[in-house]
């Protein structure tokens, strides 16, 4: 099973193998079932969503962003699929954010045309362009907003969510303005999700996903490893851990941190020899890992 994108050519045309993950039948079905507890969805059925926000999901190989498009729906989104970017079609489209897959573009040979037609558009939505690695920065330059792709689908629903409640806040929705408890809602569910590298963790049901599988922690792991992730890289010593966790009432040693960040270094799979989220500072305390 191919692991990379890969252009193929088959009677005469391109077509698009899409990566997925060994098993990817039921490892997507296991991702997406620990997705939907952790946003109190039955995966059976899915949500019952008594407002709605529009998305436009643009993708020469559609199948690329299948596992998107899934996750996106289940948060009481309309998402709406297209091989091509048409302005005309856009202009008048009452969406509230256009994601745009500038990868699938590129291995189609038609990378220029789908930034030339939304450079073109007229459309007041959001856009989010997901790209090659070695294109970020490119994208990036021109001021667009980027996701690096694949990704882990909780970062992607989380930056997606983001980019709503932006548009919503600023006012530029071409739909009709959501109302507030909608707007709430969504400013909840976007904020309520933390990520590093393919790390998520969900302050509202207190769980951490990694690469969308769910990773079992105690209530206090969660609170060190969510602590780190605010901290943005900064180091925080062993004495600001256990009163920031612990509280100032707590009077035992500072190896009770220590002993909790080695397990939650084996639950996450990250050696402390090559670490790949946590990382000690010797004689300080601990940081997150550089991106």
């Amino acid at each position: 099973m191919p692991t990379t994108d890969k252009l193929m050519q088959a009677d005469g045309k391109a077509a698009f193998e899409p990566a997925h993950p060994q098993d990817s039948g039921g490892a997507r079905q296991s991702a997406r079932s620990e997705v939907a507890a952790a946003m109190d969805i039955d995966p059976a059925i899915g949500a019952y969503c008594s407002e709605t926000q529009r998305v436009a999901v643009i993708s020469a190989f559609p199948e690329r962003v299948h596992g998107l498009v899934g996750e996106l729906s289940t948060r009481c989104l309309d998402v709406l699929v297209f091989h091509r970017f048409d302005p005309a079609v856009m202009n008048g489209l009452p969406v509230e954010l256009i994601i745009l897959d500038a990868a699938a573009a590129d291995a189609a040979g038609e990378s220029a045309e789908l930034r030339a037609g939304a450079a073109d558009t007229k459309s007041r939505a959001g856009f989010l362009w997901l790209v090659h690695e070695d294109a970020e920065a490119d994208f990036q330059a021109d001021g667009y907003e980027t996701l690096v792709w694949p990704s882990p689908l909780g970062e992607a629903v989380a930056r997606s969510m983001e980019l709503l409640v932006r548009a919503a806040l600023a006012g530029h929705s071409p739909a009709a303005a959501p109302s507030p408890a909608a707007g709430q809602a969504a400013t909840a569910q976007a904020g309520a999700l933390r990520t590093f590298k393919d790390l998520t963790l969900d302050t509202r049901r207190i769980t951490v996903t990694r690469a969308s599988r769910r990773i079992e922690v105690t209530k206090t792991e969660f609170e060190l490893l969510l602590l780190l992730m605010e901290a943005e890289g900064a180091v925080l010593s062993r004495e600001e851990i256990m009163d920031r966790v612990w509280g100032s009432q707590y009077f035992g040693g500072s190896n009770v941190v220590d002993v909790h960040v080695k397990s939650l270094r084996k639950k996450l799979g990250d050696p402390a020899a090559a670490p790949l989220y946590i990382v000690t500072v010797r004689g300080v305390g601990y940081r997150l890992a550089d991106e």
